[in-house]
């Protein structure tokens, strides 16, 4: 099922502030700055709660791609719900090309993590995509869960690269 373009956007921004709360009597920009000098810290919840400002323009501007920038450095370090919202902005192209193999690999990095709606979503994208795009975001997403699991990702980011290898011959993408 596709949305418009706003649906897209408010659907994703009311689950952000479902997933996360904002809350106090600060202005936009102190929140932001106490925000961005945890995240440089290394604080996976300020990442988070960052991309959910920025996606929700709850009490600044609205920047999708900024937003999808904190909730992949979340993502990265193993936040279970930023996997997911990153995965649903993959899938939806929003802030971002639309990607389904990468969507399908957060979804997955999420849901092994016991995160519900992302199995769900995992699966619903599976039926529009094929078995090689399927076994790729699969080996891709094992990859970071292991990466996850023994903290090697600590402090740099985990890339995702979904490059044919060179003896793939099948012509499928």
């Amino acid at each position: 099922m596709r949305f418009p373009s706003k649906k897209k956007l408010a659907l994703i921004c009311l689950l952000a502030m479902t997933l996360f709360g904002i809350s106090g009597c600060r202005s936009g920009d102190e929140i932001i700055t106490d925000l961005v000098a945890k995240a440089e810290k290394g604080d996976v919840d300020a990442m988070a709660e960052l991309g959910e400002v920025y996606c929700a323009a709850r009490i600044i501007e609205q920047d999708e791609q900024t937003c999808g920038i904190w909730l992949r450095q979340a993502a990265e370090r193993g936040h279970r719900n930023s996997q997911y919202l990153l995965g649903t902005m993959l899938e939806m192209g929003i802030g971002m090309r639309e990607d389904p193999m990468q969507a399908y690999t957060w979804y997955k990095v999420a849901s092994s993590q016991t995160h519900n709606m992302a199995n769900v979503a995992a699966t619903k994208l599976a039926k529009r995509m094929n078995p090689l795009q399927i076994e790729r975001a699969q080996k891709k997403a094992d990859e970071i869960i292991e990466a996850l699991n023994g903290m090697k990702f600590r402090g740099r980011s985990l890339g995702v690269d979904y490059a044919k290898p060179k003896n793939d011959a099948s012509g499928e993408s």
